[in-house]
């Protein structure tokens, strides 16, 4: 029985195989061929669009007009063409079983309106002759709308201008050669370093001059730019932002950054007297984060704590604000206040660590000459740790006279003495005067927890170095239209910058290299003093660490006095000319010393100045130009 039922499904299924393809095969399918032209000219028409209606099928005309359709079942079939300034034309064809149907299309131009003939005529010149200079503009609406966050952002955009690290480069000049203007009055550090700078909130415009500079910018060597900034209208403005990455989970993007940005102004209740303030606050602890500790900062309301903060590892402040009095429609005085505040930790992995070192202590070695009455200092010094005997080591002391060899000569002085017990065990008698007090390899061994008395909690993070910053500007401008195309401007400016690099605002005196240091006092000394580096012991954490103050203290100082005058006339027809004076003079001063907590004797002099690298100066530098 079953193989019966197989039997008669095999059949079945042969069956249906014949049947199948010879119902398909009789269904061969047609095509269309077709040609488009112009019923006019005859000129066959390419990239005509060819449809066919009711269907998603089509095609475009090629190679002298003509378009295809293959593979359509048998059957009825509505063509349409389309072509711009043509009008839409169809036709139905049928299309038989097998066989291709020809069909020709003629266009006929269709004109939808007529429109007067308009004729514009004008001229160029092929050479600007009018305007020597190569200049780019930028409006604040321009500033606004894309993503630009500084006047600096938005220099660094146009062509010929890069910036690197804070730095704008033109025309592949050096930074120092560009101009950074402020309303048209020079804002460089003249000392070296940034010029200063406004909030985005606070330009009118940002002029950028990368070639053809005028002689009134003399000093410019690549570029200038120039940044004007709104004066406040009649009607009140105001806007703000505020940015931050503080959301959610801290992960490693997270930097603790916060930035706040506003700007405001209008008119006052003086007529003809306007003003506008702007401030950009930009802080955070970068991503090279720091151990230090730093100090904390509260805003009260009465007993009230409103809200806590602490000083970030890199701080960024501008601020200004304008006045402008028009005492009538030809003259007008504006004057502006322009602040920069910055204050940056540096990082270093070996001045980032907070723990436990094992604090030592060199004593000079005393040993007694004829009689225990009398010693001499031996010019080699004992190491010992720290403990309580240090605290109380002049209490335990006792008066001796004690012969000091100085400056090939024996000096006798009276010096307490006491005994003290060595890192190697032994008892020696030592003078109560310490060389060096710090951590010194290889006997300051650190750790995370204080094993003993000897063990001192340090954060090296705390004894780096503190880059501060504060750059201002106060400016007056009278401006004097003498007729309609002639006007004088008068600017007086003053500049400056004040510069400080320094650990936890200590004076050069104050730093610790290590140890204590005073200068000629014990043979050698220096040696031992200068030696200020420790190694973690723990093998499975190898860290080195620094328990030194960072050896570097600077201060720079500049004031830039300036006074320019110029006047403008544009009454000859395609010809601008200015002229003007300006007087400038710079006070620069600068301390850079290296190590400076130690004294250096002068080989000439014989004096001891601070500083084991100096460099300082103080100078004077007035400066004259006509143009």
């Amino acid at each position: 029985m079953l193989r019966r039922m197989n039997g008669l499904l095999l059949g079945l299924f042969l069956v249906l195989v014949l049947i199948i393809p010879a119902r398909t095969w009789a269904q061969a399918p047609g095509s269309v061929k077709g040609t488009i032209r112009d019923v006019e000219s005859g000129e066959y028409l390419d990239y005509a669009n060819v449809l066919i209606k009711g269907t998603n099928q089509g095609t475009m005309s090629l190679n002298g007009g003509e378009f295809y359709f293959q593979g359509l079942r048998p059957g009825t079939y509505t063509i349409q063409v389309l072509y711009l300034g043509y009008a839409p034309e169809e036709i139905t064809v049928e299309v038989p079983e097998g066989q291709r149907v020809e069909v020709a299309f003629d266009m006929k131009v269709v004109i939808v309106d007529t429109v007067d003939a308009i004729t514009i005529e004008g001229s160029q010149y092929m050479v600007e002759v009018k305007n020597v200079t190569t200049e780019q503009k930028i409006g604040s609406d321009r500033l606004q709308k894309y993503a630009i966050d500084s006047v600096e952002d938005a220099v660094a955009k146009q062509a010929g201008v890069v910036m690197r690290d804070g730095q704008l480069y033109v025309r592949g000049g050096r930074s120092g050669e560009v101009s950074m203007r402020i309303d048209d009055v020079p804002v460089d550090n003249v000392g070296g370093g940034a010029a200063l700078s406004v909030s985005s909130m606070a330009v009118e415009a940002v002029n950028t001059v990368t070639g053809g500079m005028d002689a009134e910018f003399g000093s410019a060597m690549s570029g200038v730019i120039n940044v004007t900034t709104k004066s406040g209208g009649d009607e009140f403005e105001a806007a703000m932002r505020y940015m931050t990455d503080d959301f959610g989970r801290q992960d490693k993007t997270y930097t603790n950054w916060d930035r706040f940005e506003f700007g405001f102004g209008g008119p006052t209740p003086v007529d003809k007297l306007t003003y506008f303030f702007a401030g950009d606050m930009a802080f955070t602890d970068t991503e090279n984060y720091s151990v230090a500790n730093r100090p904390e900062y509260s805003v009260n309301l009465g007993d009230a704590n409103l809200f806590t903060f602490r000083r970030r590892q890199s701080n960024q402040v501008k601020g200004s604000t304008k006045w402008k009095y028009e005492f009538s429609e030809d003259l007008r005085l504006t004057g502006e206040y322009t602040l920069n505040y910055s204050s940056n930790e540096s990082y270093a992995p070996n001045w980032s660590v907070s723990g436990y070192a094992r604090r030592i202590i060199y004593m000079p070695l005393v040993v007694p000459l004829s009689s225990n009455d009398s010693w001499i200092f031996t010019r080699n010094y004992v190491p010992v740790y720290y403990g309580p005997w240090y605290d109380n080591m002049y209490t335990t002391a006792r008066p001796a006279v004690v012969m000091d060899s100085r400056n090939s000569g024996l000096i006798q002085r009276s010096t307490p003495i006491l005994e003290v017990r060595a890192v190697d065990g032994r008892v020696y008698t030592v003078a109560a005067e310490p060389a060096f007090d710090g951590f010194r390899y290889p006997y300051s061994s650190y750790s995370t927890a204080a094993e003993d008395s000897s063990y001192t909690w340090f954060n090296s993070a705390d004894r780096n170095n503190v880059w501060t910053s504060v750059g201002q500007q106060i400016k007056f401008v009278l401006t004097h239209n003498l007729t309609k195309d002639t006007f004088y401007e008068l600017k007086l400016s003053l500049v400056s910058n004040d510069s400080r690099n320094t650990v936890n605002d200590k004076m050069p005196w104050d730093f610790n290299h290590g140890g204590i240091w005073s200068p000629g006092l014990y043979y050698g000394q220096s040696a031992i003093y200068l030696n200020s580096s420790d190694y973690y012991t723990d093998p499975l954490n190898p860290l080195f660490i620094t328990t030194s103050d960072f050896p570097q203290y600077l201060e720079y100082y500049s004031r830039t006095y300036l006074m320019k005058f110029d006047i403008t006339s544009v009454r000859w027809k395609g010809h601008r000319v200015k002229t003007g004076l300006q007087l400038q003079y710079n006070d620069l001063e600068a301390l850079e010393l290296g190590y400076p907590g130690i004294e250096r004797q002068n080989r000439f002099t014989g004096n001891y100045s601070l500083g084991n690298a100096r460099n300082t100066y103080h100078t004077y530098n007035p400066e004259a130009s006509w143009y």
